[in-house]
């Protein structure tokens, strides 16, 4: 890892058919001597979930992709990652469906089209002891994009790309979408802090 934890220089993918959880393997990965900036990335999660131990239904068709960063910052300060996955997520959308006015952001973690849940992110910090016996500080980004499908009977109106009028898209797109404009976001964060994510997500 780069001393500020620069993203161009260390990430790289992890795909899997099926996983418990994206975020789960993020941690599991980083127990075994993972890297900051690995991207895992599952077609299908069985135990897929959201903010509050809330289940997220995971059929194959969507977007289910996890960041394993280990900034140089205090938690207080990486909570702020919530913030740059969501910017990072609605740039990607922008360009994908045909009223980009139409992707906002919600507090605290979802992202919207035309008011209806498009997406969500799951940020979990953890520590694993290093060689050394310290402890390490990690923050695993979760982040969740409905394109073929979306759960009805919710709390909160869901919808999918597919149901905004997006006919053929796949997820190994907009995940590369997705990673492209995550990187740029958390490097301009890590090297120049907060104030732009937090202008553009309230411009949102």
């Amino acid at each position: 890892m780069s001393k500020q934890g620069n993203l161009i220089d260390d990430s790289h993918l992890l795909s899997y058919e099926v996983l418990d959880s994206t975020n789960e393997e993020a941690k599991r990965l980083a127990g075994g001597g993972a890297s900051h900036g690995a991207v895992i990335w599952a077609k299908k999660q069985t135990a897929g979930r959201g903010r509050m131990g809330r289940e997220w239904i995971s059929p194959e068709g969507n977007l289910y992709v996890s960041v394993l960063l280990s900034p140089n910052k205090d938690l207080a300060t990486c909570s702020q990652l919530s913030f740059v996955a969501a910017v990072a997520a609605a740039e990607t959308l922008d360009v994908i469906v045909s009223e980009q006015s139409d992707i906002s952001c919600k507090w605290p973690n979802d992202i919207l089209y035309g008011g209806k849940k498009l997406g969500g992110i799951l940020l979990e910090s953890f520590t694993t002891p290093d060689q050394k016996g310290k402890e390490r500080q990690w923050v695993v980004v979760g982040v969740g994009i409905n394109i073929d499908h979306f759960p009805e009977h919710v709390m909160f109106p869901a919808t999918c790309l597919r149901d905004a009028g997006v006919e053929i898209i796949s997820a190994k797109i907009v995940l590369s979408r997705f990673i492209y404009n995550f990187i740029h976001r958390y490097d301009h964060w890590a090297k120049k802090g907060f104030k732009d994510i937090q202008k553009n997500w309230v411009e949102r």
